[in-house]
Parts: structure tokens; sequence; C-alpha cells
């Protein structure tokens, strides 16, 4: 992507509510990319200077984070890495804001049918508990 059509980075309040992981190493599932950490990480035997050699090879697909850890989350189903320069998650923030006004109709009406269903539930285990009581009290 050049950098004309290049996506604006997500704000720090939206990937705070999708960040709730962390790694040495992750990927980005948007764009393949892989962000890794420094090497007084618990990497296995090699692998931090594997990953250094790959991004002097390659230094858009693998990226050096000057951190303790990698923050991520997941949005669609796919693991999204903050600071990654895909920014794609920018398109679901996009998305939300767009659209709150809907997903919060959706959310106050499916809350609704959900409290009816629990009513319903809860009726009926009153009407167990009662029965039971029932049963208790009978002599045979």
């Amino acid at each position: 992507m050049d950098s004309k059509n290049k996506l604006p980075a997500p704000s720090k309040e939206f990937m705070r509510a999708v960040v709730d992981e962390s790694s040495i190493v992750i990927d980005c599932e948007f764009c393949d990319r892989t962000h890794f950490i420094g090497d007084g990480a618990d990497y296995d035997e090699g692998e931090f200077e594997n990953l250094i050699k790959k991004s002097e090879l390659e230094p858009e697909k693998y990226i050096f984070h000057n951190l303790s850890s990698i923050s991520w989350g997941r949005l669609g189903g796919k693991q999204v890495v903050e600071g990654c320069p895909c920014n794609e998650a920018s398109k679901y923030e996009q998305l939300f804001w767009d659209s709150r006004y809907v997903i919060a109709d959706y959310f106050s009406s499916k809350s609704k049918k959900l409290q009816g269903q629990a009513n319903y539930e809860v009726g009926l285990a009153k009407k167990v508990k009662s029965s039971l009581k029932q049963i208790q009290n009978t002599t045979f």
C-alpha cells in the first residue's frame, strides 16, 4: 500500500479496548508482519538471532520493538498488533464509530430479550423448587 492510501493509526482509546494479550513475538494476521522484542526475552535457542536476520532481509515484514512485550488483541477473529504499520484496526474503529447508534440499539434490544429469557428461567427454577418442597413434605 502506498503512502497515499495508508490507513490512519487507530486511536489509543480503541486499541486500549481491543488489546488484552502480550507476547515476545506475535504475527499480525491482517498483514502477516511478525513483531518481536529484544533478546532479553525467553526465546528458544537461536530464535532471536533468526528473527534479527529476517528483519535485516525483510525489515517491512519482521519488526523489532524496543519494548518489554508486544501488545495485541483480536478483531474479526484475527490477531491485531498494537503499533502495526498496517493500521487495519482503524477500519474496525471507523465501522464501530459510524455504526454506534445501530450497535447501541442492537445491544439494547438484545439485552431486553436476554432479560426476558432470564426471567422465564427464574420462574421455571422457582416452580421446580416449589415442586421439590411439596414432594419432601409428602409422606407415603
